[in-house]
């Protein structure tokens, strides 16, 4: 995907602006206006970046799981589907509030998708990933709603390798990958704002019901703590994000959408 900002770009996952740019948030109706009746605009600065990663036991936040979460996995978390996610069925995880963020608190990250334990159920390429804001559906078309795959995730984890039993290791790939998975991940980069997280929707596509399995995201990215800017004289016109704008003069300002483009907003 082509971008004239580090969003979305194949390599190293690193943070897509540092201490001395700007952010200029947009959600699916344009710029996020929530603090302007405070007086502030919809550029925000970059008071703090830290990385960030395991969210769970073993590194691994569970979206699903049969009934009991797996041995040494800890206890679910708060909201967590625990169903049997029958044959052409899907199971739903909206909006997850170990997700929520404080006030200004912006994520950038990548994932993997981590199966445990699928048994005789169905294959892991039989489940699909939908991630959504709310109604809005993300990796997709105004017409068609895109879903993610674990068969274009790089090995480890490949598609044939189970997340790890309790005092168990995981399995070896067949080959080792000839560049990062983290890097490859590039495309399922998603940001969110605040408690905005995305909702995760799992679908079974197999001919088989998934019983005594769960299946959960591997994150790894960024938290950044935004400060909102407000304009003053000295702001200055710069073309930003399809319009004329006045922005903060002499600073680099990175784009980032929030949700997917609809037109409407969500704010």
């Amino acid at each position: 995907m082509y971008s004239d900002q580090p969003l979305y770009r194949a390599g190293a996952l690193e943070p897509i602006a540092g201490y001395t740019d700007a952010i200029f948030l947009v959600d699916a109706g344009g710029p996020v206006t929530k603090y302007r009746d405070q007086g502030y605009s919809s550029f925000f600065g970059i008071q703090a970046i830290r990385p960030f990663q395991g969210l769970g036991a073993h590194g691994v936040f569970m979206i699903w799981a049969h009934g009991a979460m797996p041995a040494g996995y800890g206890a679910a978390p708060a909201g967590m589907p625990a169903a049997a996610l029958a044959a052409g069925g899907q199971q739903v995880y909206a909006a997850p509030v170990p997700l929520n963020l404080g006030s200004y608190g912006f994520v950038q990250t990548r994932f993997t998708l981590e199966t445990f334990a699928l048994g005789a159920g169905p294959f892991v390429d039989d489940l699909d990933l939908q991630i959504s804001f709310g109604q809005i559906a993300d990796y997709s078309l105004p017409q068609i709603v895109g879903r993610y795959n674990a068969v274009d995730q790089m090995q480890s984890p490949a598609d044939a390798i189970a997340g790890p039993a309790q005092a168990a290791n995981k399995a070896l790939p067949a080959a080792y990958p000839q560049e990062n998975p983290w890097d490859a991940a590039n495309l399922t980069e998603i940001f969110w704002f605040e408690n905005n997280p995305p909702t995760f929707t799992l679908q079974n596509n197999g001919a088989i019901s998934v019983a005594g399995s769960a299946v959960g995201l591997r994150f790894k990215g960024f938290r950044y703590m935004l400060i909102p800017l407000s304009p003053d004289r000295s702001w200055q016109p710069q073309f930003i994000a399809g319009a004329w704008r006045n922005a903060p003069p002499g600073v680099h300002v990175v784009t980032v959408p929030t949700v997917p483009p609809t037109g409407t907003t969500t704010y």
